[in-house]
């Protein structure tokens, strides 16, 4: 059936006009949605195997879920704007347990307004062993890491704390944006260190799977291809040496411009950790280009960098591979230019 809306409008939100939609989510505290998903599961799981893993996630558009007095009934239970999406999920992965057991199911746990907060849960009660918790934080700002006081991050590191409290042990994962999209993405910024120390924090904490939305490496942007190298290191073993790993990749990426190249990526770690006040409106995303977002891109920084990297090219002038990394990392410098 892919005309659902025209056959079981109920099956979709109500709006705050009082209107089913089909443009928004579900309504999960419907029975017979409910009894339909997880038939068309069952089908799924029939014509595909046993042995998967199911993701069940929200529309990717923000907004209470559902405005019917049954779905806000569920988010008072569960004290989570996305209460009605975890109580079918739990439902849904109880009868998974007994009907087959090697299926998995995963959810995002995906925005403040939605399903970010995990549910409260009896005390002393865990979601099912085979839900998957995917934390996706993407409202904080890309310039701090979670050792950061804004109350935003640190509110977001409690939400991660208070979800390993609830999850099965290696069912809580977390989907990463080492960069942001926008201006981000193309201003010189120094995100290496952010992405050592988040990961460190949600190893401890418990996270076991690790997912990147990694803007910048189809690119070659910015320091992504250190990220991702540094990721997987760390996926290996938490607490290897980054600074010897460091070193490694730079030397083999930018051959003898590479002390020169530890020393830019040093200014800018230490220029965005002196950002102690994040700048406004900067998330997963940013569309700005202003001295809030970018305080560190003066006139004085850009004229001791752009030599810098001109001493680089110097350094690298008979050497194609090494060359052409300098040029491609001096992108960013060129724009902010």
């Amino acid at each position: 059936n892919r005309d659902y809306f025209a056959t079981n409008p109920e099956f979709f939100s109500l709006n705050e006009a009082g209107q089913r939609v089909p443009n928004l989510q579900l309504c999960f505290s419907n029975r017979g949605l409910r009894d339909e998903f997880t038939a068309q599961i069952r089908r799924h799981i029939s014509a595909s195997g046993e042995r998967q893993i199911i993701m069940v996630d929200a529309a990717d558009r923000p907004g209470r879920f559902c405005h019917c007095e049954g779905c806000v009934a569920l988010e008072k239970k569960h004290k989570s704007p996305g209460g009605p999406l975890f109580d079918y999920l739990i439902e849904l992965s109880n009868t998974l347990q007994r009907e087959h057991p090697q299926a998995r199911v995963k959810t995002l746990a995906y925005r403040r307004g939605q399903t970010q907060i995990p549910p409260s849960l009896p005390e002393g009660k865990r979601l099912p062993a085979n839900l998957i918790i995917d934390f996706a934080p993407i409202e904080d700002a890309y310039f701090a890491d979670w050792t950061h006081s804004d109350s935003q991050i640190q509110e977001t590191v409690q939400h991660l704390k208070d979800w390993a409290a609830i999850t099965a042990p290696g069912n809580l994962w977390a989907w990463m944006y080492p960069n942001p999209w926008g201006s981000g993405h193309v201003m010189p910024v120094g995100n290496v260190e952010r992405v050592v120390t988040n990961m460190r924090l949600m190893h401890q904490i418990g996270v076991r799977g690790i997912f990147l939305d990694h803007n910048g490496v189809n690119s070659r942007s910015g320091w992504s291809e250190l990220q991702a190298f540094l990721v997987l290191k760390l996926s290996q073993d938490i607490d290897a040496d980054t600074n010897a790993l460091i070193k490694e990749f730079t030397d083999h990426v930018y051959g003898p411009a590479a002390t020169l190249v530890r020393r830019y990526l040093a200014e800018l770690e230490n220029a965005r950790k002196a950002m102690r006040v994040v700048p406004p409106g900067v998330s997963y995303k940013s569309r700005n280009f202003d001295d809030r977002t970018f305080p560190y891109l003066t006139t004085a920084n850009i004229h001791r960098w752009q030599p810098t990297f001109e001493r680089m090219l110097e350094l690298t002038a008979d050497l194609p591979r090494y060359r052409s990394n300098v040029e491609v990392l001096r992108r960013e410098l060129d724009i902010a230019t």
